[in-house]
């Protein structure tokens, strides 16, 4: 109990995983299936505090990001022509690498006190030549849906497809910033008599009036972004960002950011007594740090 009690203060106060083995005088072993179950029982904490999240009223920035990309190869064979092409074209082989992008969240961050939440997103396929893929309406839709509120919410977030589909499909003013135009953080005027008073009133000196009938605000979803950094800069100290950690990405991801939250070894200890008192009887203690189909729970 000394060695467990040892390596979970390990994990709580940011230690290096290679290095705590030497502080709490165990194998590298032991250690390494300690710090494993942290991850899943902060991983866990975090998902249920952001599933119960509720955002005050105002302008909420939304975005998403992803944490691990991997190229894996493809068993193609190449296309057969039917018919010999024309002058010196070629046929195009079919591409034998896709990219895996792994790790992905939305993120949501209120504008006026900061509250923020990860949101897990499912992994995506491309070229691996393509950039990263953007959120999909069918993605960010069943989340939103149940954590914003067009009577008090303002929804600020990139030109991406998925998300103004979500804006119109859920009814909800926008302040939107077009990356692809080099704009950031515009100033954007929204019709007064759509905006609800409760956001409004939320937003305060934060919005200026423009006449009687338009409301002036800054747009844009850079906030959203500098917690996806922080996300990062949490992941780059425990050696978990990129592809070797794709399978284990999305808890990861979501232990580091409790921990970051929550320091100390009672907070770590207390997720411990919570995700075992959650998983008793649902799922055998052989598998209960394997098994991550909490994480369909939205």
């Amino acid at each position: 109990m000394q060695g467990f009690v040892r390596t979970v203060y390990c994990v709580s106060a940011k230690i290096p995983q290679d290095a705590a083995a030497h502080i709490v005088g165990r194998s590298h072993d032991y250690v390494d299936s300690i710090y494993k179950q942290a991850r899943m029982v902060t991983g866990w904490a975090e998902f249920q505090k952001n599933k119960s999240m509720t955002f005050d009223a105002g302008i909420l920035e939304v975005d998403s990001c992803r944490t691990a990309t991997r190229k894996n190869k493809v068993g193609s064979k190449k296309r057969k022509m039917t018919k010999k092409p024309a002058g010196n074209t070629v046929a195009k082989k079919p591409t034998s690498k896709v990219a895996v992008h792994g790790g992905r969240f939305l993120v949501a961050v209120s504008r006026k006190n900061k509250q923020s939440a990860f949101y897990p997103l499912p992994d995506r396929f491309t070229a691996t030549s393509a950039p990263g893929p953007p959120e999909t309406l069918d993605e960010v839709v069943p989340l939103l849906q149940h954590k914003v509120n067009p009577s008090k919410h303002i929804l600020g977030s990139d030109a991406s497809t998925g998300l103004k589909g979500a804006r119109k499909k859920l009814n909800l003013e926008a302040v939107t910033a077009r990356h692809s135009l080099s704009e950031y953080t515009p100033v954007q005027s929204l019709k007064k008599r759509k905006v609800s008073t409760t956001a409004l009133k939320a937003i305060g000196c934060k919005a200026a009036q423009t006449g009687r009938h338009k409301v002036t605000m800054v747009g844009g979803d850079q906030v959203a972004e500098s917690h996806t950094a922080l996300l990062k800069k949490q992941l780059r100290r425990n050696n978990k960002l990129g592809g070797l950690s794709l399978k284990t990405a999305h808890v990861d991801g979501l232990s580091a950011l409790y921990i970051h939250k929550n320091l100390g070894l009672e907070a770590t200890m207390m997720a411990f007594a919570q995700f075992i008192a959650h998983m008793t009887d649902k799922v055998s203690h052989v598998k209960c740090f394997e098994d991550v189909s909490w994480m369909e729970d939205k």
